[in-house]
């Protein structure tokens, strides 16, 4: 079973991580201790650190020792560091820049974790999503049967109807993500 937490981007305000922190740590309430890895690719490599900084102190109430790992650029490395890790977070950024590092991953290392996909995180994991960068309808890198349009707000409907009837997968279910707000996904697959 793969637990998916996809955010919808943008800024939280305290009561919306509150609730995402919550969450995750339901999952771990008899742990002491939550490796968290944290995969910044979205984003150009000069940022990886400060998006890691930056995410380490937003989450840090999730694990009671701070165990959070920065992901490795070495494919290698950072499927151990999948396999060894509890909780994923993929950052929001660009979801051309996370492709091209997570085309070497296989979503079956996933198997028992809790995946938190925040906006382009959260668009690799669909069918089809809406890419707010360059205003088109992409095809998901794990294809899941949803399809995701993040950063939703009314000004976005016409994108939206768009991305439902899209393509041979109009019979999936669209989630349309405001901002600061996340759905809850469990699969399993075989």
């Amino acid at each position: 079973m793969i637990k998916l937490i996809l955010h919808g981007g943008g800024n939280l305000n305290r009561k919306e991580l509150e609730m995402i922190i919550r969450e995750i740590k339901k999952d771990f309430s008899n742990k002491n201790r939550i490796k968290i890895l944290i995969v910044p690719f979205a984003r150009v490599e000069e940022c990886w650190k400060g998006v890691f900084d930056k995410y380490s102190k937003r989450y840090f109430d999730i694990s009671l020792k701070k165990d959070f790992i920065l992901a490795s650029p070495d494919i290698k490395k950072f499927k151990d560091q999948i396999d060894s890790s509890s909780v994923i977070f993929f950052t929001g950024g660009s979801e051309i820049l996370l492709k091209k590092f997570m085309k070497y991953i296989n979503f079956s290392l996933f198997k028992n974790k809790t995946i938190v996909g925040i906006s382009a995180g959260a668009n690799i994991f669909s069918s089809s999503y809406y890419s707010n960068d360059r205003g088109i309808i992409e095809k998901g890198l794990y294809e899941l049967p949803i399809k995701t349009i993040c950063h939703f707000d009314s000004t976005k409907k016409s994108c939206l109807k768009k991305l439902t009837s899209s393509g041979n997968s109009s019979k999936k279910p669209t989630l349309a993500i405001n901002e600061g707000s996340f759905f809850v996904l469990y699969f399993s697959k075989k």
